[in-house]
């Protein structure tokens, strides 16, 4: 039986911090309105914090890593689309 030292953090233990709207702005290279708007929308992975008039919103970057990603791969099919159509 293999045995884990006590001083060894499983990554499955570790949770990943929300950051806030100025950090994801930086790490998804948009502009805050543009991220305010697609989280009010629920068009990006955001978690609202507070009531439903003034929501203050935070982020998980592997969420946004992954929407990101998607986006950059579905525009790049668009593109590919679009050059073989015209």
């Amino acid at each position: 039986m293999k045995t884990t030292p006590a001083n060894v953090v499983s990554p499955a233990s570790i949770s990943e911090p929300y950051v806030d709207p100025q950090e994801a702005v930086r790490f998804l290279s948009i502009s805050p309105k543009t991220l305010t708007r697609l989280a009010r929308e629920g068009l990006i992975p955001a978690h609202a914090i507070g009531d439903r008039m003034r929501r203050r919103w935070r982020f998980l970057k592997s969420e946004s890593d992954t929407w990101m990603q998607a986006r950059l791969h579905s525009n790049h099919h668009l593109r590919s689309y679009q050059e073989e159509t015209h």
